[in-house]
């Protein structure tokens, strides 16, 4: 979670598989992500998996964290 209380996905550089985490703004924005590994500029694009499952991924971590609280 971050700050704001959103889920963050982790997803790995494509270049030195360093794990790098994605927040509502990158999804929504579609912000780079700096790899603190290599320096590379990633976008979702050309991240390990498709823009769409992580936004799959995304959604079903919001609702299972809305279920969660809800408790």
């Amino acid at each position: 979670m971050d700050r704001e209380g959103h889920p963050v996905i982790t997803i790995r550089c494509p270049d030195c598989n360093f794990a790098l985490q994605v927040t509502v703004e990158h999804l929504q924005e579609n912000r780079p992500i700096v790899c603190g590994g290599c320096g590379r500029l990633v976008t979702l694009r050309d991240a390990d998996g498709s823009v769409e499952d992580r936004l799959k991924e995304f959604r079903a971590a919001a609702e299972d964290l809305d279920r969660r609280t809800k408790r």
